[in-house]
């Protein structure tokens, strides 16, 4: 009977034991699931820390860490690296049109195909909104240049096929840059954002390259001059200087009216400065709209003059600018005589078809078209006798000299006999002295323009 009892006392304490074993195992199963959760957990703010959290692929933050050692390993070992500024063109017209969520899609979808056509040892990260960044690590800038153009032709070419079933088409600007350890990881930053910018300006779709500080420089200027015009444009900083031209009798013919841009500081900035410029960037359509309205106010408010513009040679391919010139002026109750405007002839030769289309059609409103800079693109009379403009105007070069030289006065006079023989009236440029003016009134020239005419000027305190 004793020994019955021991037993289960035994049993009882051995239950009792493995009730606590099995408390044990329970606690440490638990134990276990917190460290795994732990751990994982971990990994997750490890992964948020390095990683973008929308497309996973690195942050800016990891990126400019590789950007780092790349910068010692060109510095230690010579070997140098590539870094690409990738912008995605007209993002917000995307998150505008379709929303924000199919943005997203678009920039998941960039970050796979760009890596896809990137190397293994190529580092790829978002650098934050629509804007991604490519570390080519031991690679040199020509392959570097390589690699973003093959990453813009294939976004040029080909359709984003996104999960929300809409296909959209989308282009990328492109910064690269040379790291070869002469810069600090913030410059090499800074000159890829500069690079990028001014492939933006530059009509987007495209890549623009910096080597050298010289490189930074020249494009930081440019950068600045686009966005003073694109401010002038907006805010109205433009204005006209009108010089005189006068006939034979010192009676005026008209004026040309000769664009300048003022700067933040106030300070004039004249055309040869900013007009090539405009012109690459294509702004020079915005430029010429400005032109034509503020040169027909002028002649609302001074009822007995005549003003000449200059046209830019890009203006002749844009139809939109045609038209535009066409409603202003039948829109004002202006005699549309008292306008005119000025081409070069090596623009008019360049496309003559094209040149003659926009002459014939200004002229058929009234308007009066001379040919600028005649002898300087040495083109065939029989070119010349099929465009109908009124006035030649030979190139100053010929002019500015012809006191000193005879053989400039021959030149003068040669062209001078032309342009009468094909009808049209002659206009003299550079007449900085009375010995030139005499000289080309004993020539028959029909009009001067130069400073001993008269500089150019406002003509009122309102211009």
């Amino acid at each position: 009977m004793r020994i019955q009892e021991e037993l289960a006392v035994a049993k009882e304490k051995i239950k009792e034991l493995e009730e606590k074993i099995e408390g044990f195992i329970q606690r440490e199963k638990q134990y276990n699931s917190i460290l795994n959760n732990v751990k994982e957990i971990n990994e997750k703010l490890s992964h948020l820390a390095t990683h973008d959290s929308l497309t996973h692929i690195l942050n800016r933050y990891s990126l400019k860490n590789y950007l780092e050692k790349a910068i010692n390993m060109a510095k230690n070992e010579k070997i140098c690296s590539a870094l690409l500024l990738i912008d995605l063109d007209n993002f917000k017209v995307i998150n505008d049109t379709y929303g924000h969520s199919v943005g997203d899609e678009v920039l998941i979808k960039i970050s796979n195909e760009v890596s896809e056509l990137l190397l293994k040892e190529h580092i790829i990260g978002r650098f934050g909104g629509d804007e991604f960044a490519v570390l080519l690590t031991k690679s040199t800038l020509d392959e570097g240049v390589q690699i973003a153009e093959r990453i813009r032709t294939w976004l040029e070419k080909n359709e984003l096929d996104l999960p929300s079933g809409i296909n959209i088409n989308i282009t990328t600007s492109i910064g690269v840059v040379k790291i070869d350890g002469s810069l600090t990881c913030q410059k090499i930053l800074s000159y890829a954002d500069t690079a990028l910018y001014s492939a933006k300006n530059n009509g987007k779709n495209r890549l623009e390259i910096i080597e050298t500080i010289e490189d930074k420089i020249k494009l930081s200027k440019v950068n600045d001059t686009v966005n003073l015009i694109k401010r002038a444009i907006k805010e109205n900083l433009f204005v006209l200087h009108y010089q005189p031209i006068t006939k034979t009798n010192n009676e005026m013919a008209h004026y040309e009216a000769l664009i300048r841009m003022v700067s933040e500081d106030g300070h004039i900035i004249y055309p040869n400065e900013f007009i090539p410029i405009a012109e690459k960037y294509g702004l020079m359509s915005q430029i010429d709209r400005w032109v034509v309205t503020k040169a027909l106010e002028t002649l609302g408010k001074h009822e007995n003059i005549h003003i000449f513009i200059n046209l830019s040679a890009l203006s002749l391919g844009d139809k939109a600018l045609l038209a535009f010139i066409e409603d202003s002026i039948k829109n004002k109750n202006i005699d549309s005589s008292r306008l005119g405007f000025e081409i070069t002839e090596t623009t008019a030769i360049r496309d003559l078809l094209q040149s003659e289309e926009w002459i014939r059609r200004i002229k058929l409103l009234g308007c009066k078209f001379a040919l600028d800079d005649f002898g300087v693109g040495f083109s065939s009379f029989s070119q010349l006798s099929n465009l109908p403009v009124d006035y030649l105007k030979i190139d100053g070069s010929f002019v500015k000299n012809i006191d000193k030289d005879p053989r400039q006065r021959a030149l003068i006079e040669a062209m001078n006999g032309v342009a009468h023989a094909l009808g049209k009236k002659t206009i003299a440029e550079f007449v900085e002295n009375e010995a030139i003016l005499n000289i080309l009134q004993d020539l028959n020239v029909d009009c001067f323009q130069g400073y001993h005419i008269g500089k150019p000027q406002l003509l009122h305190r309102n211009e």
